[in-house]
């Protein structure tokens, strides 16, 4: 969408340049230059008659040089000085509008990172309030996997709760038996048994921490009822950081704010405010609207402009003031410099006027056949003047013949760009068409003409209506066109038709083009084939469905895959396999060598794996160093799952020279015999999995029954 942007902003822009067609192109460069050859106007007609004259005339004979010249500085300055008013006037809104639009997407860019922060912890939360050792009541191992996640950033306590608000463990406490105080935030439990949904709480004081922190809840389910809640406790502190990395300029102050208004964190001073209330100027506007700018007192008492975005996950605000004094200070000393450099020149120029009338009076006759002779277009002979400021005078006529030459350079330089910008559409692969007002097509690209299949001449005229399907209905051009005039454009997907009868659907972007006056005088449209935006859209699935270090199956697929394999077995009478394998002593080889090795290692796991399975096995990766194995009609799953073993347990070699150790355990379980599920097989398998670790690692294990406890 970027480039359609840009195409739009060069057509914009340039708008006279690219609808000048190439071939017309020398008749527009004669139109815009003077003919040097054409005949000078009849004097006779230029001379005025003495009667109507004689009083012009008496004034200019009873006036000096220097009194004209004086006048004139006056006159001609005045218009400068009005426009330079005007534009400063403009210059100091456009800029004001700018500071408020960029402290805006700053707000809103702070906010996305908020939000992705609480999407994180409320994802992962929500994965794990659904792990199998819950319906277990396998409250040890839902402790070990909440200090994961806490370890892993994802918050920085975890809780678990019973439906009355009793902590049933926190992993700010080891998991002993000793008594914990109810949680600290009643209200979210109430609104999670009410619901059944995850839930972001507004900021409060941590039972166990004393510690003001927000909290990211979701519902814990036995048998479809919600008998824990699971939460994850984050600190201001984390947001804090957020906040500061974005090193805003001094005295810019950024902050959270909760769906009450309760400071959250800030850049700054953030002991000193966090839980506080901000002030009600801002709390009013947070009411009342989604984002925008508002002109407010900070919670420090300084007067700024608060831009505020909302956080649509939790509601939450992210605010950054900026002080209306340094915001103001730069434009008002630069308005004041300006006037200042207007006054002095005014001055001067009056002051050179009055010394330079008294010193050319008596040699400006002597300039005045070589001025007429140039105003002409006749050669000038101008003549070395023994007084310096007449031979000036001669000097800035010969300045002006180079001016003239100048500009004719830049005029034949702004042809080029014509001629440049020509070129760029015609090699563009986006289709790109300029109409009129009344949609009549003035010019096209050579993409446009060979997706359409119609040549420039077939085209040259029409209306783009032409190109219609008759797959839309016309309320749908009728909106489409309802949009373009009140806000100056339009996109999305069409369905258009070629010369060949052929219907084909393409990405449209249409923009108005609008002269000095800001009046529209043609439409642009750029469009892209929707082909390539699908592969986009593929490339996409595969990564929502695979893990990103491997490509191996990600625990949705390998549901997917593993559901499938069940149904088939079921209806042909065969059996199958899942093997849950966990790598052994793989966390040292993290904490000894850094992730980038272990992702290294981890890769030359699965090709060891790949290597003895088949194509129609599944192999998927769970996450850390954990794999599930499905096996489509295996005989023999112990036999696969001791080849396995074997396999990893021969030395690695990375990259770096490590030469490293490790071995994997596995569990099994098997269909029909263990399960019909995919749900049960996995779990089954994960508890033969804990079995053989229990053996003594390096094993593997069929599930048994009384493994189950």
């Amino acid at each position: 969408m970027h480039l359609f942007g840009a195409w739009a902003f060069l057509i914009t822009q340039t708008h006279t340049s690219v609808i000048v067609d190439p071939a017309k192109e020398g008749m527009t460069k004669k139109l815009l230059l003077r003919d040097k050859h054409d005949q000078s106007p009849d004097r006779t007609a230029l001379k005025p008659a003495r009667k109507d004259n004689d009083a012009f005339c008496s004034f200019l004979s009873t006036s000096t040089i220097r009194g004209n010249l004086l006048r004139l500085v006056a006159v001609c300055m005045l218009p400068g000085l009005l426009s330079t008013a005007l534009l400063l006037k403009y210059f100091h809104q456009r800029e004001h509008a700018k500071l408020e639009q960029n402290l805006l997407q700053t707000a809103r860019a702070l906010g996305q990172a908020v939000d992705r922060e609480l999407i994180i912890a409320k994802t992962a939360t929500a994965i794990l309030s659904e792990g199998p050792f819950f319906a277990n009541e396998d409250l040890a191992m839902a402790y070990k996997r909440a200090h994961d996640l806490v370890k892993m950033r994802v918050g920085d306590t975890m809780v678990l709760s019973n439906r009355d608000g009793q902590q049933v463990f926190n992993t700010l406490n080891s998991l002993d038996g000793s008594p914990l105080p109810s949680y600290g935030n009643p209200a979210q439990l109430a609104r999670i048994l009410q619901t059944g949904q995850p839930d972001i709480s507004n900021i409060f004081m941590g039972a166990v921490s004393g510690r003001p922190l927000i909290s990211v809840g979701a519902p814990v389910r036995q048998d479809g009822k919600i008998k824990y809640i699971l939460s994850a406790g984050i600190l201001p502190a984390r947001f804090e950081k957020i906040l500061t990395e974005q090193h805003l300029p001094a005295g810019y102050i950024a902050a959270v704010l909760d769906s009450q208004g309760i400071i959250i964190a800030r850049n700054s001073l953030s002991e000193k405010f966090v839980g506080h209330q901000t002030t009600p100027g801002i709390l009013q506007r947070i009411l009342e609207m989604n984002e925008g700018i508002v002109e407010a007192q900070t919670s420090d008492g300084i007067l700024s402009y608060v831009a505020l975005s909302r956080l649509p996950s939790a509601g939450w605000w992210v605010g950054i003031a900026a002080p209306k004094s340094a915001l103001m200070a730069d434009m008002q000393n630069l308005l004041l410099y300006l006037g200042l450099a207007i006054a002095a020149l005014l001055l001067t120029g009056i002051a050179f006027a009055r010394v330079l009338g008294q010193r050319i009076a008596h040699t400006v006759h002597a300039l005045v056949a070589p001025a007429l002779a140039l105003g002409s277009g006749q050669p000038a002979a101008v003549p070395c003047l023994p007084i310096k400021e007449a031979d000036e005078v001669a000097q800035a006529l010969n300045a002006a013949s180079k001016l003239i030459s100048h500009r004719t350079a830049e005029r034949d330089r702004a042809f080029d760009s014509v001629r440049l910008a020509q070129s760029v559409m015609d090699t563009t692969q986006e289709t790109i068409v300029v109409t009129d007002l009344d949609c009549n097509i003035l010019m096209v690209n050579p993409a446009f003409s060979a997706v359409t299949e119609y040549s420039d001449e077939e085209l040259m005229g029409q209306s783009i209506r032409l190109l219609q399907s008759g797959r839309h209905e016309r309320s749908f051009y009728q909106q489409m066109w309802l949009t373009i005039l009140e806000s100056g454009g339009w996109q999305g997907a069409i369905w258009n038709r070629r010369k060949s009868g052929d219907i084909y659907q393409e990405w449209l972007v249409i923009s108005t083009v609008r002269d000095a006056q800001g009046q529209p005088t043609h439409y642009v449209g750029i469009s892209l084939d929707m082909a390539r935006m699908n592969h986009v859209e593929t490339h996409m699935e595969h990564l929502a469905h695979h893990d990103a270090l491997t490509d191996l199956p990600n625990r949705l697929l390998l549901h997917s895959r593993l559901e499938h394999t069940l149904e088939r077995a079921h209806r042909d009478g065969t059996r199958c396999a899942v093997l849950y394998a966990d790598l052994d002593h793989f966390k040292p080889v993290n904490d000894t060598w850094g992730h980038a090795a272990g992702d290294e290692l981890l890769q030359q796991v699965v090709a060891r794996m790949k290597e003895r399975l088949r194509e129609v096995d599944t192999l998927a990766r769970l996450g850390g160093d954990e794999f599930v194995v499905v096996l489509d009609s295996m005989a023999s799953a112990t036999g696969v799952a001791q080849e396995l073993i074997d396999r990893l347990c021969a030395p690695f070699l990375l990259s770096g020279g490590q030469t490293l150790h490790i071995g994997a355990s596995i569990g099994i379980s098997l269909f029909p015999e263990h399960g019909d599920s995919v749900k049960t097989l996995i779990q089954k398998a994960d508890r033969a999995l804990y079995a053989a670790k229990e053996a003594g690692r390096g094993k593997w294990r069929i599930y048994q029954p009384d493994e189950s406890a």
